[in-house]
């Protein structure tokens, strides 16, 4: 086993807070920017509680006026703060706050219903609801948020010799409310001792290509940084996730 698998979410402190800045770019002319703060409230066996919050969501650098986007914001502002079990590599693996956030979510429904109103929002609604049929529907709607698969890692090739895999299978949602895009690429892991470097270029079906640059803390595997672009013959999406350090907090 290679030493790098060795570092226990453990040694990420109880009470601990981090915040990322998150950056989505679709080209041509959308950019849409916003602030996670990750809670680090108790480790859960080999896994870990942490509470997700979102802030100051930016479309082009200004707040959503379309009906569309501020309506969007307002929905993700009633199911917000998210509690998840996550493993040591930020994968969300369950729900924790469940009723919590539909009874939290039926009660703005019931607001949001009398200020908009329309077929699309009819729908839109619908589709909220269905992701609350049960704790596991509502983790498959948030595994389909970009933000999660950036927040998390992979680290197959740290089981070979020279930290290097092919074939390696990533999956990643690149459009909202879709399912994920499914790549085929190369991993590599560099670790200086101080931070891990991990590096992904691969395709999908459609020859699109995909690359990724992560880099990791070694003494406990906090995420630093997330790079990379998403490119084909008619596209272009590029997405950062940064450490805001200066942000760094106790949890009282």
């Amino acid at each position: 086993m290679n030493q790098v698998y060795q570092h226990p979410i453990k040694k990420r402190k109880d009470g601990l807070g981090n915040s990322y800045g998150v950056e989505i770019s679709y080209a041509p002319n959308l950019n849409i920017q916003y602030i996670i703060n990750v809670d680090y409230l108790e480790s859960l066996e080999s896994d870990y509680h942490c509470k997700f919050s979102r802030k100051q969501f930016f479309i082009n650098g200004k707040q959503p006026t379309r009906l569309i986007d501020t309506l969007a914001e307002k929905c993700m502002n009633a199911i917000y703060p998210i509690h998840f079990r996550t493993n040591s590599y930020g994968l969300i693996r369950e729900v924790l706050n469940f009723d919590e956030i539909k009874e939290r979510w039926q009660l703005k429904q019931k607001t949001l219903i009398s200020a908009y109103q329309g077929e699309f929002v009819e729908n839109y609604f619908s589709q909220i609801n269905r992701s609350f049929e049960s704790k596991d529907t509502l983790l498959k709607a948030m595994q389909r948020e970009l933000f999660y698969s950036l927040f998390s890692f992979q680290m197959e090739a740290a089981t070979t010799r020279d930290n290097q895999m092919e074939h390696v299978d990533y999956k990643l949602p690149i459009y909202p409310y879709r399912l994920p895009v499914e790549f085929i690429g190369n991993q590599k892991i560099i670790d200086s001792g101080k931070s891990i470097n991990i590096t992904y270029n691969g395709k999908d079906r459609a020859n699109n290509n995909l690359s990724l640059n992560q880099k990791l803390e070694s003494k406990d595997l906090t995420l630093v940084s997330t790079e990379g672009a998403y490119k084909g013959i008619s596209k272009e999406i590029t997405f950062k996730l940064r450490l805001l350090k200066e942000r760094q907090r106790k949890i009282v």
